[in-house]
């Protein structure tokens, strides 16, 4: 044993679930990240992530149709479109979408007007 108490944490990427085994670490399950210590935090809402054995929480990615870091997933708003992770993506110009738009292809031609009509 090492007198070094972090010597014996859970490296991140793993946690200890009995917490009379404080020591006995496993790898994080999924959807979860786990940094140095003995405890799983689970993903935002509406996030998951590839696998098991995260560390951080940008390991969490959020579900098309929202973005955000993984810690906090956000609806993608009107006129944008978000393949899910942490990006959204505007629609081309002369183009919309409907809120939570998950894919290019919902941004759709805008109805306009001629513009002298009245």
């Amino acid at each position: 044993g090492s007198s070094d108490r972090s010597a014996c944490e859970c490296k991140p990427g793993f946690y200890a679930p009995d917490s009379s085994a404080p020591y006995k670490c496993v790898i994080c399950p999924q959807d979860h990240y786990c940094p140095l210590g003995p405890t799983a935090f689970s993903c935002a809402a509406g996030a998951n992530t590839k696998g098991r054995g995260h560390a951080v929480p940008t390991d969490c990615e959020c579900h098309p149709g929202t973005y955000g870091d993984g810690s906090e997933c956000k609806d993608c708003e009107a006129d944008f479109y978000c393949i899910g992770g942490s990006h959204k993506e505007a629609c081309p110009e002369r183009t919309h979408s409907l809120p939570r738009s998950g894919l290019a292809t919902a941004c759709i031609e805008n109805p306009l007007h001629d513009e002298g009509e009245k």
